[in-house]
């Protein structure tokens, strides 16, 4: 029985007119699907934290920062490769990729001559909130100054 389905859903794939809807939904239905299994682990960890200790503790937020940055990437990375392989799927958006993707680099670069303090400053960001070498209520010394 499993395998006359496995059969058909491969016969359809194969076949130029329904593959090529079927491919793409396929994908997207993939990577809804490891976001919503990204989200719900994050969640899981938050609610568990949460009835663990009554709210979230100042030694823990920390990793729900991590948590969330981490989260955050992950799906942008899930997007991405979803549009990547949707692309690679449909000849025809292929060629319009391609010169997306080229124009898309160029205005990257642009982009990142143009506000390289400013990423600079966003990098700093999240390399100090991973690293974390000063905390809030930290004491400061700074050229003989204490705060």
């Amino acid at each position: 029985m499993l395998g006359d389905w496995w059969g058909s859903l491969r016969g359809l794939l194969g076949d130029p007119v329904y593959g090529k809807i079927l491919v793409p939904l396929l994908v997207i239905i993939t990577g809804w699907g490891v976001t919503v299994a990204l989200r719900l682990l994050v969640g899981r960890w938050h609610k568990k934290t949460i009835t663990r200790f009554g709210s979230i503790p100042p030694g823990l937020r920390p990793w729900e920062t991590k948590l969330d940055v981490l989260l955050r990437v992950g799906t942008f990375v899930v997007y991405l490769l979803v549009i990547m392989v949707i692309i690679a799927a449909i000849p025809q958006l292929l060629v319009a990729g391609t010169t997306l993707l080229a124009a898309f680099g160029l205005l990257g670069i642009v982009t990142g001559l143009a506000a390289q303090a400013t990423l600079s400053n966003l990098i700093a960001g999240v390399s100090i909130s991973f690293s974390q070498p000063v905390r809030l209520n930290d004491n400061v010394v700074y050229e003989g100054d204490w705060e």
